[in-house]
């Protein structure tokens, strides 16, 4: 378990050290990402298979047609089957990687909505392609945090309610995943 600095740059230059070692076989990802779809609400956690990179600092370290931003087959399986019996929805959507400037821009963040990108974070696809690159079986788990296209959800006190209890659900979830991960229970 490792806990990998702060920004992608950071995030990505501590990441390929790490995946550098012999010894490393299996690299699971918490974290947070933003929902684009309705489907998708605070508290969900999305488990994707596939990350579309809209960030340059992955293909800095590797070649995006040699290391391609998706995570292990088996190993997705495996913590898929991990997440179906906790307490939060549990999706496996597609997802983008974007730079923070772009998940500010309205246009952009429609763009991906219509192109069928169901979430969004700061460092996944990194993640998966580093890792492929060093040939390590990889899984990212995202819990998420806001929905930056759905505007009435942050002026609805009924779903902050919800939104809470789910984001606490949603912590518990990730927790006892990691610990199925690492085969603690």
């Amino acid at each position: 378990m490792a806990f990998i600095g702060r920004g992608l740059i950071e995030f990505t230059d501590r990441l390929r050290l790490l995946v550098s070692l012999e010894s490393i076989k299996d690299l699971l990802f918490t974290g947070l990402a933003g929902s684009l779809s309705e489907e998708i609400i605070t508290g969900d956690i999305n488990i994707p298979k596939y990350v579309i990179p809209f960030e340059n600092v992955s293909s800095f370290y590797a070649n995006p047609s040699v290391a391609i931003p998706k995570a292990d087959e088996d190993l997705w399986r495996e913590v898929y089957e991990y997440s179906i019996n906790t307490k939060v929805k549990i999706h496996s959507n597609l997802h983008a990687t974007v730079m923070l400037f772009y998940s500010e821009t309205i246009e952009f963040l429609n763009y991906l909505k219509s192109i069928g990108v169901y979430t969004i974070d700061m460092e996944l696809s990194a993640f998966y392609s580093l890792s492929n690159l060093y040939g390590k079986r990889a899984v990212g788990v995202l819990r998420i945090t806001d929905m930056p296209l759905i505007e009435y959800h942050k002026f609805s006190e009924k779903f902050a309610e919800l939104a809470k209890k789910k984001r606490e659900d949603s912590v518990a979830s990730i927790f006892e995943i990691i610990l199925k991960f690492f085969k603690m229970i």
